[in-house]
């Protein structure tokens, strides 16, 4: 397994010292790299990279013998079969994969449908809002069951925007306050609890309800620089029980994927880069 291992001055952390006084200790980022492994088979279709139930994976649609299957590969290359025998279509758009195993497919042309895991579809619908069109970024399910949807109006025009999803219909309800409206280069993700945004300047914690945001890892301030790179985005993340933080990157075509962690370290008193 490759690894890269750099440092990165994240926080800095307050430890109680045995006499009760607050003494300054600095905290740093390792961040490792690890591949995912390349499919290696023929004409095939990149759908997504997420995690489900926990694991990376990538969503493939794969045309084997005149027929598109959709799979899901792991991290080592192995796959397991996600549906049969879809309609050719299936191999383009984009897909998610909830807890259950349905399957939500969109396109750039405004629809939403919903496959449950014996190939039935559930709904299939055109998403609007004020009658205009509306184009899917990205899926995330938190841990309540919530399905959070990073979205942005056809005309291009406006940021993106925060909107939960009904699972049973396909009905999109708009997030209407302080956490609703993003830049085009913030993400969606998830801890152990709820929703969190990845920005430029760090990851944030979302109290969708309240209508606030808790700064969870910064990187401003830091050697660790976080930029927006459509051609290499970064897909999905999450952050672990232990703490860490784990980015699902890969190109618009699902090559030269990893998986980037990052866990915060003590590095010592008054130490700083």
């Amino acid at each position: 397994m490759r690894k890269v291992i750099g440092m990165f001055v994240l926080f800095l952390c307050l430890l109680l010292t045995g006499c009760g006084k607050e003494e300054a200790q600095y905290c740093d980022i390792v961040s490792e790299e690890q591949p995912f492994s390349e499919i290696g088979v023929g004409k095939a279709y990149f759908l997504n990279m997420q995690f489900y139930k926990g694991e990376p994976v990538q969503i493939w649609a794969v045309q084997e013998s005149a027929k598109i299957n959709l799979y899901l590969y792991k991290k080592d290359g192995s796959r397991e079969i996600l549906l049969k025998d879809v309609p050719e279509y299936y191999a383009s758009g984009y897909g998610y994969v909830d807890n259950e195993g349905n399957y939500y497919r969109w396109n750039s042309g405004g629809s939403l449908s919903k496959t449950d895991t014996s190939g039935k579809r559930l709904f299939s619908r055109k998403l609007s809002e004020w009658g205009m069109g509306i184009i899917i970024k990205r899926l995330c399910q938190a841990a309540d069951g919530k399905l959070y949807v990073l979205y942005y109006q056809a005309d291009g025009g406006g940021f993106n925007q925060l909107g939960i999803l009904d699972s049973s219909t396909g009905e999109l309800a708009k997030v209407s306050n302080a956490v609703s409206s993003l830049s085009v280069s913030n993400q969606i993700g998830a801890d152990k609890e709820g929703l969190c945004y990845l920005r430029e300047h760090g990851v944030e914690k979302v109290n969708v309800e309240a209508g606030h945001v808790e700064e969870l890892w910064p990187f401003n301030g830091t050697t660790y620089h976080y930029e927006y790179d459509w051609e290499y985005p970064v897909w999905d993340f999450l952050i672990r029980d232990d703490g860490s933080l784990e980015l699902l990157r890969a190109d618009i075509k699902g090559q030269n994927g990893i998986i980037e962690t990052l866990r915060k370290e003590p590095v010592g008193e008054g130490k700083r880069y």
